[in-house]
């Protein structure tokens, strides 16, 4: 009786848990860039980039959105200059496949409100074929 409970609790456990993406439009960007340091599964890194891209759309002094990249890109490097290259490279290869997933599950309108269209690798075309148009 007592496993058929802990199955039950364990199952509804994983589906809550899948149903959430991370939220981080409540975190400073200070937490932001503490978050982007290569310790987040696929997912919620992915949910960071799209965080990002939005606080970047909403700065409008090009100096602040140049400090900010630079101190995200900083912090990232940090967190990472001690991985072998190939987890390093299959860890951005996870991130980049997630991102993409969630930039597909978009609406035009939410791509829109992001800069985000058939032009930007990010918005469904491959690199190759935007660099070609």
């Amino acid at each position: 009786m007592k496993s058929i409970w802990t199955k039950v609790a364990l199952a509804g456990v994983l589906c809550v848990s899948l149903g959430y993406a991370a939220d981080y439009s409540e975190a400073s960007n200070e937490d932001l860039i503490k978050l982007n340091n290569g310790k987040l599964n696929a997912s919620d890194a992915a949910d960071l980039k799209l965080e990002v891209i939005k606080r970047l759309g909403k700065i409008d002094n090009a100096d602040e959105k140049k400090e900010f990249m630079g101190k995200l890109k900083e912090a990232y490097e940090k967190a990472t200059n001690s991985w072998k290259v190939q987890k390093l490279r299959s860890y951005e290869k996870e991130v980049h496949k997630a991102f993409h997933e969630k930039i597909e599950a978009l609406s035009n309108e939410e791509k829109a409100a992001l800069k985000l269209d058939e032009k930007c690798p990010y918005g469904g075309a491959d690199k190759e074929a935007s660099k070609k148009k």
